[in-house]
């Protein structure tokens, strides 16, 4: 029996010296070692919180065409998503401001970011559309064809009350078409 286990334990400290050889895994076992060390601190085994769950309530944005399919952003402006949905939330954030100081709000009724109603939301829409369309990156590509009539949803995603997730859509922007 311990003829065994010293013969395992050979083999494993034979088997650690090879990996250890190799530049790459003496990168993996400083990380781990540093893991073991600083605890939940270092990436990948950290535990920030905006890595660790999901919000309450989120959104996100889409192009679609007049008849509502979506369309793929980035082939058609150039840009990603994620930068649509930065200039939408900042004009949405704007009127939400707005919004909140104007005298309604001063009544009792209290305005909340995702109560906002579509045409609340529509100028944000309208004004992020006509961002892409003057700063369109694919005009050229296009070659002086018109832009099809385009719209844009804004999605909330929240939890419902059975804790699944749920997705409203809502058409906040549109485009007429035409050359841009």
């Amino acid at each position: 029996m311990i003829r065994r286990l010293r013969t395992l334990g050979s083999f494993v400290v034979r088997l650690l010296r090879r990996l250890l050889a190799h530049p790459r895994y003496q990168v993996m076992a400083v990380m781990v070692a540093a893991a073991l060390i600083l605890g939940d601190r270092l990436f990948p085994f950290s535990s920030f919180p905006m890595y660790a769950g999901f919000p309450d309530r989120t959104h996100y944005v889409y192009l679609a065409d007049d008849e509502g399919r979506p369309l793929p952003m980035h082939d058609f402006f150039g840009y990603r998503t994620t930068k649509i949905k930065r200039i939408y939330s900042n004009e949405m954030r704007d009127i939400f401001r707005s919004l909140k100081d104007s005298s309604e709000s001063e009544e009792g009724d209290e305005i909340k970011l995702h109560t906002m109603t579509e045409e609340q939301l529509r100028p944000a829409g309208d004004a992020t559309l006509r961002w892409l369309v003057a700063n369109d990156r694919r005009r050229k590509q296009r070659k002086g064809e018109p832009l099809p009539a385009l719209r844009l949803y804004h999605v909330d995603v929240d939890r419902g009350p059975d804790g699944r997730l749920r997705r409203t859509a809502r058409w906040v922007g549109s485009y007429a078409g035409g050359v841009s």
